[in-house]
C-alpha cells in the first residue's frame, strides 16, 4: 500500500494532486495570512493554555487543547492552522469522491 502511494505520487497525476492539495490549503489559510497571525477568538487563549499547561478547564474539553499542543509542537500556532486546513481538504476530498461514486451509481439506473 505504501509503495503504491509513493509510486503514484511521483507521476504527473500525483504532482497534479499534490498541487491541488497545496493550493487548497493556501486558499483556506488566506484569512490568517492576511491577518498576519492565526485567527483567534475569545476562547482561544483557554484552549491554548489548557493544552500547553496540561490542565482541564471546568467549562471546556481538553481534546482541542491537546490537539493545539501536539500540532503546534510548542513552537507556533501556524502549524495548527496548516494541519486543520489539511484535515479539511482531506474531508472535502473524501466527501467529493464518495458523492461522485453515489452520483455514478444513480446515473447507471437510467
Amino acid at each position: 500500500m505504501h509503495q503504491d502511494f509513493c509510486k503514484s505520487l511521483f507521476t504527473i497525476r500525483g504532482f497534479y494532486q499534490l498541487g491541488q492539495i497545496l493550493v487548497s490549503v493556501i486558499l483556506l489559510i488566506v484569512p490568517a495570512l492576511i491577518n498576519g497571525y492565526p485567527l483567534l477568538y475569545s476562547d482561544s487563549a483557554t484552549y491554548i493554555e489548557s493544552g500547553m499547561g496540561l490542565f482541564v478547564p471546568i467549562d471546556r474539553p481538553i481534546f482541542y487543547g491537546l490537539f493545539i499542543r501536539i500540532a503546534s509542537m510548542s513552537y507556533s500556532l501556524w502549524f495548527v492552522v496548516i494541519l486543520q486546513s489539511l484535515v479539511i481538504v482531506a474531508l472535502i476530498n473524501r466527501l467529493l469522491s464518495y458523492s461522485s461514486g453515489v452520483f455514478n451509481k444513480l446515473c447507471q439506473f437510467h
